[in-house]
C-alpha cells in the first residue's frame, strides 16, 4: 500500500482490507470449480445467477452493514468477500446434492 500512496491511513486501511479479503482466496477454489462443473453440465443459467446473487443480494449489502457497524475500519468490507463466496459454495453444495443439474447433463446428450 505504501508505494501506492506514502500515507500511513492508507497503508493500515489497505492492511485491513487484505487481511479480511485474503480468506476469499481459499474460497474462491471451491466456487470456480463449482462454477465451472455446473457450466459443464448445461446449468450456465443457475450458475450465472447464483453469482450475480453472491454479488448483489449479498456481498454489496454485508459492504454497506460493515460499513455502518465499523466506519473506521476496512476489515468488514474485506469480509465481505469471503462471507459472499462461503454462501455461494452453499448454494452449489445443496444444487449439488438435489441432483437437478443430472437431469441437464442427461437433456444434453
Amino acid at each position: 500500500m505504501h508505494l501506492f500512496k506514502a500515507d500511513e491511513a492508507v497503508t493500515i486501511g489497505g492492511g485491513q482490507y487484505l487481511r479480511a479479503f485474503s480468506y476469499d482466496f481459499m474460497l474462491v477454489a471451491f466456487v470456480f470449480c463449482f462454477g465451472g462443473f455446473f457450466n459443464g453440465c448445461g446449468c450456465t443459467g443457475f450458475t450465472m445467477l447464483c453469482g450475480i446473487l453472491s454479488s448483489l443480494a449479498i456481498r454489496l449489502p454485508l459492504s454497506y452493514v460493515f460499513t455502518l457497524l465499523v466506519p473506521d475500519n476496512l476489515s468488514g468490507i474485506g469480509a465481505s468477500v469471503p462471507i459472499a463466496s462461503f454462501f455461494q459454495i452453499i448454494i452449489y453444495a445443496l444444487f449439488m446434492r438435489s441432483g437437478r443439474w443430472k437431469r441437464m447433463l442427461s437433456s444434453q446428450i
